[in-house]
């Protein structure tokens, strides 16, 4: 399989998490990184710390998740990324690792 990061982005509800399901079926070895996970585990476990910052938590959680599908698709696995990205996001996709 080749290295690939393949970012599967759009606001919510329009069917990025299904969308990314299906291709990661169709991706036989793909990885699939779904960034509201870790998002929604994170608010479950400390809801009162982040409430009112839910966007510079997600924010958070993005850059730790890209910078992961860039180490991966370094190491040569194909990655998945569902998540809502904004252009000025992608830097930990695109940063050489350190």
């Amino acid at each position: 399989m080749k290295t690939h990061v393949i970012l599967i982005t759009g606001p919510r509800a329009a069917g990025k998490s299904t969308f990314a399901a299906e291709v990661h079926r169709a991706l036989v070895g793909s990885v699939l990184l779904r960034v509201d996970e870790p998002f929604h585990q994170v608010m479950a476990q400390d809801r009162s710390r982040w409430n009112g910052q839910e966007a510079a938590l997600y924010a958070v959680v993005l850059y730790h998740q890209l910078a992961l599908a860039r180490d991966l698709a370094l190491a040569g696995s194909c990655i998945i990324v569902d998540a809502t990205v904004l252009p000025d996001q992608l830097a930990p996709l695109l940063d050489n690792p350190r």
